[in-house]
């Protein structure tokens, strides 16, 4: 017997180790084969947010307010969903590696096929309105996200360049409602001129985009309204407005 085998022998008996039977080895297995898919569904909706936030924004608006394109797209990126994303794929890897194959295939393909897959379920479950979902929730239960939207958001409102993102918290009458920023200023609207991008109704606690001249310091003349994120639903489309019925007050 070799010095080295004599070595191992004494630990294994000083350290009173144990084999592990069978079972342990395939319950392990199973458990990380199981926190791998957790991890791909967990990237598949970072991704689904991911389109919802890019998608669901006003494009006008960004250009408008952005310093060209590439600033234009950085506004409206949502770093936090990515750092999970990115955390996400990292934690991916690792346990693919731990797999009993998973040695044999490089990090980076391990990467690109865990990116793929959650870019393909992503985008069904981002059809599908969860996106939406996810993320509405997510800013309902938990206030730090909550902040986090509305500062991005707060990003769109520069009013001195004529734009406007907020809410609508009172329909004062067909050529004014009154609207409060993301920024936390109430504006007085006149939209007797406004332009409106897509055929939708003006409703109580819309969030709305607008574009146009800063008259005052608390008003706003629209030449052109938007929706601001409107949901994501395959049933979810706006019922055209019949001029001048541009107006629905919600309890």
């Amino acid at each position: 017997m070799t010095k080295l085998s004599k070595s191992i022998l004494g630990t294994i008996k000083k350290n009173k180790i144990q084999p592990r039977s069978r079972w342990q080895f395939v319950l392990l297995h199973v458990l990380l084969w199981v926190a791998l898919a957790t991890s791909v569904v967990l990237g598949s909706l970072a991704i689904s947010v991911i389109l919802r936030v890019i998608t669901g924004v006003d494009w006008e608006i960004v250009r408008y307010v952005g310093n060209g394109a590439i600033h234009s797209f950085m506004l409206v990126l949502p770093y936090i969903w990515i750092a999970i994303l990115g955390l996400i794929m990292f934690l991916a890897t690792m346990l693919f590696e731990k797999t009993k194959k998973g040695y044999r295939y490089s990090p980076v393909m391990v990467v690109i096929t865990s990116v793929v897959i959650s870019l393909l379920f992503g985008s069904g479950l981002y059809f599908v309105g969860v996106g939406h979902s996810v993320d509405t929730a997510l800013a309902e239960s938990i206030p730090p996200y909550a902040t986090w939207k509305e500062k991005r958001d707060g990003a769109m409102v520069v009013p001195d360049r004529g734009a406007l993102v907020g809410r609508i918290i009172n329909l004062m009458s067909d050529e004014q409602i009154m609207m409060i920023d993301f920024k936390g200023t109430k504006w007085t609207v006149d939209i007797t001129d406004a332009e409106f991008k897509d055929d939708f109704r003006l409703q109580l606690r819309q969030s709305i985009g607008v574009l146009g001249e800063k008259i005052d310091e608390d008003e706003f003349k629209a030449k052109r309204i938007m929706l601001w994120k409107p949901p994501v639903r395959p049933e979810g489309k706006m019922r055209p407005p019949t001029p001048p019925d541009r107006f629905k007050n919600i309890d």
